[in-house]
């Protein structure tokens, strides 16, 4: 008797469907950028179909899945900075548009923080929350760095001076900061902090 194939649970499955889908967005655009003749840029893009995967290492390296928006909402950080952004011109085209990046750049890292916390802890304490809060601002500080990196190897146009560069930090730092702060808000009405899982 043949055993039936076991199938990964919906919210894996569904997980990693968001995954191959902005995959497959960026190495569509890779070709495009390429077909353009634009191969920095399109390196750019196709850079970013293996980082799509660093959820699913998550998981592993956790034991337990992921909520399925953390996935979307890493693909759409990467849909809407490093792809539109920096490959596509967007930066260029909208001035404002790298804070809102870099904002929602806070928000994804503090909200993979409050997961990884809550999948082993009760609650966030504050020594957590400070932990959550210094790593978003090391990654706006990094991003920055890889900004700069792009901007001198691929002539992409990311950085435009020192102002520019402090608020993009500060817009990922805010952007951690307001979701520790509604973490903190919603924990004291319901008695502990929130799971951001559900």
């Amino acid at each position: 008797m043949l055993e039936r194939p076991t199938l990964a649970p919906p919210r894996e499955r569904s997980a990693r469907t968001v995954a191959i889908a902005f995959q497959v967005a960026f190495a569509l655009g890779a070709a495009v950028l390429l077909g353009l003749g634009s191969w920095p840029r399109a390196t750019i893009a196709a850079a970013l179909v293996p980082v799509m995967w660093a959820p699913a290492l998550l998981e592993h390296l956790l034991g337990r899945p992921l909520p399925t928006h953390l996935s979307a909402q890493l693909g759409a950080f990467l849909a809407a900075g490093p792809c539109a952004g920096s490959a596509f011109g967007l930066y260029s085209a909208f001035p404002g548009w790298d804070k809102v990046v870099h904002a929602d750049s806070g928000v994804l890292v503090a909200v993979a923080g409050v997961v990884l916390i809550r999948s082993r802890e009760a609650s966030v304490r504050p020594a957590a929350a400070l932990l959550v809060q210094a790593s978003a601002m090391a990654v706006a500080a990094a991003w920055e760095i890889a900004e700069y990196t792009s901007d001198q190897l691929f002539g992409t146009q990311a950085q435009h001076g020192n102002g520019d560069t402090m608020t993009d930090i500060i817009a990922g730092t805010a952007g951690a900061a307001a979701v520790l702060v509604a973490t903190w808000a919603l924990g004291r009405r319901r008695g502990r902090a929130p799971d951001p899982t559900h």
